[in-house]
């Protein structure tokens, strides 16, 4: 709670302060709100139509597990450009700044996950929420802001083309038992129930594995599954509709593997 606290008087400092944001189309005082919601529920961290899952769950995860070092972030990316997380320099190109914001995505957010993207884009800049080329995040990228922000054991067991098979996923949920944190690489077909049982080709979806996933029945293809993570701005059951169980079958073919890391 301290920690919170912590975060909740540096919002408050900020807000009676003469610093200024620098992004076009931003107000301080959405920041003001959108950084005192989310310190007190990380779980409004939301990508919205946005593809920047992969900074939303890590933003997701910072909140929860820093909030000081998260409200700090967002204030320094807000007044002046920069910040540091851990050994980890976030310092997006000048065009995200003044590009204009246009909305889709709440602007707390958007301060964050998008410098978070930028700051790690080579070849393609993050301008704008509609901006699918610079906004996906591969397990390798994940990996390295994961190591660089203080996570000295990083587990990464995905694919980027092949779904991962049971007992992968039971490993994943295994760690979570040993107080490690996990990401799962899913297709984002597997979240909500009318789509559920979709087959797909690749992965496009992080989400945060919250409890154990617990498995019923007998049979791969008789055996359902349920857990909570998080996604898209909540905690959230899966299935999300308790009239439509998930097969594990079902859930294997979006399932892409997982990366546990703890400090």
């Amino acid at each position: 709670m301290a920690n919170r606290d912590d975060a909740l008087a540096l919002v408050d400092d900020f807000e009676s302060s003469a610093r200024t944001g620098m992004w076009s189309g931003i107000r301080k005082a959405d920041v003001v709100k959108g950084l005192r919601e989310r310190i007190n529920n990380s779980s409004l961290v939301n990508q919205a139509g946005s593809l920047l899952c992969g900074p939303a769950v890590f933003t997701y995860e910072l909140a929860t597990d820093d909030p000081v070092a998260y409200a700090k972030a967002v204030i320094d990316l807000f007044t002046g450009g920069t910040a540091v997380i851990g050994t980890m320099l976030l310092k997006p190109k000048t065009d995200l700044i003044f590009n204009p914001f246009t909305g889709g995505v709440d602007p707390t957010d958007w301060v964050m996950m998008a410098s978070l993207r930028d700051s790690s884009n080579w070849f393609f800049d993050m301008e704008g929420v509609d901006d699918y080329v610079g906004a996906a995040t591969i397990p390798s990228t994940m990996v390295s802001w994961l190591e660089t922000v203080g996570f000295s054991k990083v587990i990464n067991q995905t694919n980027l083309w092949y779904a991962k098979d049971a007992s992968n996923l039971i490993r994943a949920s295994s760690y979570l038992t040993q107080e490690y944190r996990v990401f799962l690489f899913v297709n984002s077909a597997m979240v909500h129930s009318n789509t559920q049982t979709n087959l797909s080709l690749a992965p496009d979806h992080w989400i945060m594995l919250l409890t154990p996933v617990e498995v019923y029945g007998a049979g791969l293809m008789q055996q359902t599954v349920s857990f909570y993570a998080y996604s898209w701005g909540k905690d959230r059951k899966i299935p999300e509709d308790a009239n439509k169980p998930l097969r594990l079958w079902d859930l294997l073919q979006n399932y892409y593997g997982f990366i546990a890391f703890k400090h």
